[in-house]
């Protein structure tokens, strides 16, 4: 008996090992210090917009698919909430773009630059907003004014898209 107690003190316990002299690699390792980057506030921002834009595609789907597949009579769903709930999110995107797009904007001014495409990203994103004020009853113009705001913001993605030479 004495000669196993004295077997015992000579082993020494290492990290992550059994009482023997092989040490073994963990099974976990240890947790590593990891620079992460700091969050700003233009990240902030473009995280509420597509987080506001992926809402309104969610939604947006859904009532497409219960159009598509009937799915009020199965699973008894309001097409008239869904399609709010779409412009709710749509809204939150939206505003999200232009509270970034005014301050893109002041930034141009500020550093001297041209402001053009920031006042045009400005214009299309207002312009956007008709289409689920109108949608949602926050604003009561005729068809007419939301037709005329959505061609105005088509023109301008347009013309942002495909530039003159």
């Amino acid at each position: 008996m004495s000669s196993r107690s004295s077997t015992r003190t000579t082993l020494t316990r290492l990290p992550y090992s059994r009482a023997s002299t092989t040490v073994r690699p963990p099974l976990f390792p240890p947790p590593v210090a990891i620079k992460r980057p700091r969050l700003t506030d233009g990240d902030a921002r473009d995280t509420v917009r597509a987080f506001g834009y992926a809402g309104w595609l969610f939604f947006d789907n859904g009532s497409w698919l219960e159009s598509v597949l009937g799915l009020k009579q199965r699973l008894g769903w309001n097409p008239q909430a869904i399609g709010d709930r779409a412009a709710q999110w749509w809204l939150v995107g939206l505003f999200a773009a232009i509270i970034i797009d005014l301050i893109l904007l002041k930034k141009a001014l500020d550093a001297s630059k041209d402001p053009k495409k920031e006042t045009l990203d400005l214009v299309r994103d207002v312009c956007d907003t008709a289409a689920p004020l109108f949608r949602l009853g926050l604003i009561v113009p005729n068809e007419g004014v939301v037709g005329v705001a959505g061609v105005i913001s088509s023109v301008i993605s347009i013309y942002q898209t495909y530039p003159r030479k």
